[in-house]
This record gives structure tokens, C-alpha cells and sequence, in this order.
């Protein structure tokens, strides 16, 4: 969960014609029109779509209904076109005012994740680190440095019992008042308190706490519009504006935005990382992630990832989902990964 910049021309996408569905609150709503992505993986690395995303190896799309989760049905299923599509000239980057685009997506590479880490947060770092808050599912809650390409953990250190963290997120530079300027800070919070925790990124040294104005902590990400700003969310349908102040004290709220898809509020938004200028949120318990203008909480696009759980072997239990999000903006790649799978993955 870190700064984001804004989309780059060049990239690739896929575009999927037919039904298009729009989850809303942790339902899927379908919309019709052309699904087309403008701001897809790096040009020079996204894969084929595979064959083994779903059953018929095509996104799969549902009829308007309301279920208590996401679930993809045989009703209607996407057209994938056989080529990909070049964005040079494709359509600007959609907006508060345009209906949300639902996008598919292709694995680009898979990387082994320790399959005891119930992860709750998660934050690239270069060179090819990553920075991941877990749960105290099976022992106490963590925060700790793992290696991209071979699931190592380098460095981890726990909290104390009372605590289950949530997300977690590299703070902008020199944003912490009384911590030196060029010191590299992340921020971990924890569900059901308001508590949160400020770490050495590179060593994880503890260097103080601070708390929000939430009594409930899931998700935390870096405000793509402020050089001195979080967003916190937690079972409600805001994203709670925070500026970052010094440790030991509470960071003051400076504004709420609701999330909306038309006229519908959307809740549950758990795991978040600003990419390319928007917030992407991971919906509890599904294959689903929503894209989101900070400025607004006007609800830009879907990202349809089905079937990426069935990819993990061994495959997870059933209450183990996606949970993960993180952005390697140097780069423009994404990855995700769930709750104790043995991968993480590069989309």
C-alpha cells in the first residue's frame, strides 16, 4: 500500500465484450458495454489470459441478483478477444462521471508465500521486498520482510496478544513529525482497536504507536493527494481521510468520503493500496477488487479475479481468501495474494 502515480500510456490490456458485471456491496451487479481496460499490466510483461482462470477459461460474469457474496454463475460469460489490445490510443482512463468498466486479468508470474501467514496487509519495497502485516491466526500478529522471489521471510516481529493486525502501508517521506526525514516508515493498525504502529521499514524496529480516530481498523493506505495523508477504512462504506502526525499521539480525521457505485454504497472495502492515483480495495472475502477515486469515492471499475484462489497448491480452505494487495509503482506491477496460500501472484 504505497503512493501511486498515474496511469502510462503503452501498457496492455484485454478487452472482454458482452456483460459486464459490477460488484456492489458484496454483490455483483452486471452492467452492459464493452469491458475495456485502459490502464492494464506493464507492456512488456503481461501474459496470455490462462486457460485455467475458469472452468471454460473465460472470466464467467452473473445475471443481476444480490447474494451474500460475490459468486460467477454460468448465465452470461465475457467474450476474450484472441489478441491483446494496444491502449496507445485507447480511451482516457475512466472517471467519477463514466460507468465502472469491469476488468479481467493474467497471471505474469508466481512467486512461493508462507502458507501460515494469515495475511492482513501487504506493501512492496525494492528491491523486490515485500512488507506483510498478518494476523494472530495460529500464533500472535506480525509485521514482517519477505523476499519477493523466494517467500523467505527475512524479518518478522510480533505484537502483543491483545493485538490483531490489519493493514499496513509505507508512509511518504518525512511525513512522520520527530522521526528523521530520510528514514523509510511504515504504519500497521489493528481490528476492533483504534491502536496503531510505526516500524523502521528496513530494520522493523518499533518506533512508537499512534492512534486513529476509527474504534475499528481493517485497511490503510497512503493518500494519493496529500504528502501527509492516510486512508483507514473498516466495516462502514467511508474512506477515512487521516493526516499523520507524531507518534504517541492520535492522527486527526480530516474528512470522510463515501463509496459509491451509482446510487449504491459499498461496504467491506478490507485490504487497500493506491495504485496509479486511485485506491484499490480488496472486498472481504471475495475475488473481487474495487477501484476507487479518492477524491470522490465514486466507485471507477471492478477487477474480476475469480478463479485466482483455485490456482494455489496446495489449495486453501475455504475461509482462507484473497487478501493482498500491493504495487510496485518503479515498476507499474501488481500482486496478490490470500490468507495462509502458498503463492503470491503477479497480475
Amino acid at each position: 500500500m504505497t503512493r501511486g502515480r498515474k496511469p502510462s500510456a503503452g501498457v496492455r490490456a484485454y478487452t472482454v465484450g458482452g456483460l459486464a458485471a459490477t460488484a456492489v456491496v458484496v454483490a455483483l451487479v452486471v452492467r452492459h458495454g464493452a469491458l475495456v481496460s485502459p490502464s492494464g499490466a506493464a507492456a512488456s510483461t503481461v501474459a496470455d489470459v490462462d486457460p485455467g482462470v475458469t472452468s471454460a477459461g473465460r472470466p464467467k460474469l452473473l445475471r443481476p441478483r444480490v447474494a451474500p457474496r460475490p459468486t460467477l454463475g454460468k448465465e452470461a460469460e465475457a467474450r476474450v478477444a484472441p489478441e491483446e489490445a494496444r491502449v496507445d490510443a485507447s480511451p482516457p482512463p475512466p472517471t467519477a462521471t463514466t460507468d465502472p468498466k469491469v476488468w479481467t486479468y493474467a497471471v505474469v508470474a508466481t512467486y512461493p508465500h508462507d502458507s501460515t501467514a494469515f495475511t492482513q496487509g501487504l506493501a512492496y519495497q525494492s528491491p523486490d521486498t515485500l512488507l506483510e502485516s498478518t494476523g494472530s491466526v495460529g500464533g500472535r500478529s506480525t509485521v514482517r520482510r519477505v523476499d519477493l522471489k523466494t517467500g523467505e521471510v527475512l524479518r518478522r516481529e510480533s505484537l502483543a496478544s491483545e493485538f490483531f493486525a490489519e493493514g499496513l502501508t509505507t508512509l511518504p517521506p518525512g511525513s512522520v513529525e520527530g522521526l528523521e526525514k530520510d528514514r523509510s516508515v511504515s504504519a500497521q493498525i489493528a481490528w476492533k482497536k483504534n491502536a496503531g504502529f510505526l516500524y523502521d521499514a528496513e530494520t522493523l524496529e518499533r518506533l512508537g504507536e499512534f492512534t486513529t480516530p476509527l474504534r475499528d481498523g481493517w485497511g490503510v493506505t497512503t493518500d494519493p493527494d496529500s504528502e501527509n495523508g492516510l486512508i483507514i477504512t473498516d466495516a462502514s462504506d467511508a474512506l477515512t481521510f487521516v493526516e499523520i502526525g507524531a507518534p504517541g499521539e492520535q492522527w486527526r480525521e480530516s474528512k470522510k468520503v463515501t463509496v459509491r457505485d451509482g446510487d449504491r454504497t459499498i461496504r467491506f472495502m478490507n485490504e487497500l493500496e493506491t495504485v496509479r492515483g486511485e485506491v484499490w480495495g480488496n472486498i472481504i472475502e471475495t475475488e473481487c477488487v474495487v477501484r476507487v477515486d479518492p477524491k470522490t469515492g465514486a466507485v471507477l471499475g471492478w477487477i474480476d479475479l475469480t478463479g485466482i484462489k483455485a490456482r494455489v497448491d496446495p489449495a486453501p480452505r475455504r475461509g482462507d481468501v484473497m487478501n493482498g494487495i500491493a504495487y510496485d509503482e518503479a515498476a507499474d506491477r501488481v500482486f496478490v495474494t490470500g490468507k495462509k496460500w502458498s503463492a503470491l501472484f503477479e497480475v
